[in-house]
């Protein structure tokens, strides 16, 4: 990647995650005014012909999609947002590690699930990372659509240690667990709930407004790295 004709900078990753998930770009090509006429009305625009077939695009917000079925359609099985698209794996640092996230509401109590699919997870590093990022991913899906957080299910495959960390994690492992800390996101939400008011909240939101409650810590573990994944 360090590289790549891809790559625009020393802190740019390319099209990973916060790339795909708001501002994919999908392609179709169709051969008939009709089929045109189709996808012009879901929002795809002409850019041209390639072997007598009409090419279109369009730009695909999966969060706002996500948000807008929550709130439209919570019986929906089909809330999902994925970052696997094998054709940009180049223009990646690393294809995705967490690969697909599903929510499920829960009507009747007003509780939103959540699962997240993972498909190689660095135990020592990597995974305590993940699963904060999910639950506020959780929290923060759940406050801007009207919804309590309900259950974040982890699913993992290819679970490892790298060797520089075996120390580390031996000392974890031996460690007591502290309590378990809560979060609180501060920030009021619209009374109205509308997909573009929740999508608003979520875009203004900041750090400032994601309150950790009890959060204890033991001391720094001895300093390791992720190693090159292969």
């Amino acid at each position: 990647w360090l590289n790549s004709p891809f790559r625009k900078g020393d802190d740019d990753l390319g099209k990973i995650y916060g790339s795909t998930w708001r501002n994919r770009e999908a392609f179709v090509s169709v051969e008939t005014a009709e089929q045109r006429a189709l996808y012009t009305d879901k929002g795809y625009s002409f850019i041209g012909y390639e072997r007598s077939r009409a090419v279109m695009s369009k730009s695909i917000d999966q969060l706002h999609d996500v948000i807008d079925t929550i709130i439209t359609n919570p019986i929906n099985r089909r809330i999902v947002m994925h970052a696997w698209f094998p054709e940009l794996f180049d223009q990646m640092a690393l294809p995705p590690c967490h690969v697909l996230y599903e929510f499920v509401p829960d009507k009747e109590n007003n509780v939103l699930h959540m699962t997240m699919f993972q498909r190689s997870c660095d135990a020592l590093l990597g995974v305590p990372m993940n699963i904060f990022g999910s639950a506020l991913i959780l929290q923060l899906i759940s406050t801007a659509t009207g919804y309590t957080a309900g259950q974040f299910t982890h699913n993992m495959t290819n679970v490892h240690l790298y060797e520089n960390q075996f120390d580390a994690a031996t000392i974890q492992i031996n460690r007591e667990p502290f309590p378990l800390p809560m979060m609180n996101i501060t920030k009021p939400t619209d009374p109205s709930i509308t997909s573009k008011s929740a999508m608003t909240y979520l875009e203004t939101i900041s750090p400032s407004d994601i309150e950790i409650i009890n959060y204890n810590h033991h001391d720094p573990l001895p300093r390791v790295t992720m190693a090159q994944e292969k």
